[in-house]
């Protein structure tokens, strides 16, 4: 999925921290730097 999903961004650029918010129903993002803390997490989550 993620390939699939890293491929498609080069043509449609789709905006990956709003797909992060609206598939694990992220709602405390309020800073940039939140954002990418809180994208590193949900990577480390997937990882596990």
């Amino acid at each position: 999925m993620w390939k699939d999903f890293r491929n498609s961004s080069t043509s449609r650029r789709p905006n990956v921290l709003q797909y992060l918010v609206d598939t694990f129903n992220i709602r405390h993002i309020s800073t940039p730097d939140n954002d990418l803390a809180t994208f590193l997490g949900v990577l480390k989550k997937i990882e596990i």
